[in-house]
């Protein structure tokens, strides 16, 4: 389960003014949850994993201010974020592709912008 849910999201927010949500890594949708409990104006997540993003998609299916993406934590990066309008608060949760069996797509430290 994420991590985010110990944390004081709702005072961070306020404290710098966020409205949008970007995670990596939905997994069960718990952080997602947690985020939208706080109230973002947008949310955005993905996951390497096929099965959870599924989920994670029919789970909030109806929800217009949430994008639910199936793929790498990179591509989604670079792909989908530029469309977040506000200040956003990232949480960067993915974990290694060797640990869902898959080969890493480049060798190296993963980048710190996308």
């Amino acid at each position: 389960m994420s991590t985010l849910n110990n944390m004081k999201l709702p005072s961070i927010k306020e404290k710098y003014g966020l409205t949008d949500f970007v995670e990596t890594g939905v997994f069960e949708g718990q952080g997602l949850a947690y985020a939208m409990s706080v109230g973002f104006d947008s949310y955005w997540s993905c996951d390497i994993v096929e099965r959870w993003a599924a989920e994670a998609l029919n789970r909030y299916r109806g929800h217009s201010v949430v994008h639910i993406f199936h793929g790498n934590s990179v591509d989604f990066l670079s792909s989908y974020i530029p469309e977040c309008l506000g200040p956003t608060f990232y949480w960067l949760d993915a974990h290694h592709p060797q640990e869902y069996d898959r080969e890493p797509r480049r060798r190296g430290r993963a980048p710190r912008h996308a």
